[in-house]
């Protein structure tokens, strides 16, 4: 019995890493679609861009993205001179504003709704394609 606990504790680590793959591989998605999409001016908005390390919590693994995160928060608009996490929500929320196509507001939810149906076949794959699937046949079904 103690031999199958570890199996399946092996097993479970690799799916795990699969996962942790999978979802920096969609967030990268998104962050890309999202760059097209962000409104540049002076470019320190864009260049706030981050996809932050997964973090594990015991029933979880998220990875989060986004602009103004972090030391990245602190950066300078030099035509403003507001830090980027002074106006970024606001650039992100208001949909009245004029930008040229094809930036526009809704620049990250936007990418993020669109890719949520794609998500769990970017994790199947993920996991599908680990070295442990290629090596042991493991299938993960949608």
């Amino acid at each position: 019995m103690r031999r199958t606990g570890s199996s399946f504790s092996f097993v479970g680590t690799h799916i795990l890493i699969g996962v942790e793959n999978g979802l920096i591989q969609a967030a990268n998605q998104v962050m890309e679609e999202s760059q097209v999409q962000v409104p540049v001016d002076t470019g320190t908005l864009k260049s706030s861009a981050s996809v932050e390390e997964p973090v594990h919590t015991a029933d979880a693994i998220s990875v989060t993205l986004g602009y103004a995160i972090g030391d990245k928060a602190s950066l300078v608009n030099p035509k403003s001179g507001k830090t980027v996490d002074q106006y970024a929500t606001e650039v992100h929320e208001l949909t009245d504003v004029f930008h040229a196509e094809p930036t526009k507001a809704k620049f990250l939810e936007d990418p993020a709704n669109e890719f949520e149906t794609a998500l769990g076949p970017v994790l199947q794959e993920a996991i599908n394609g680990s070295q442990f699937a290629k090596a042991t046949g493991f299938v993960a079904d949608a």
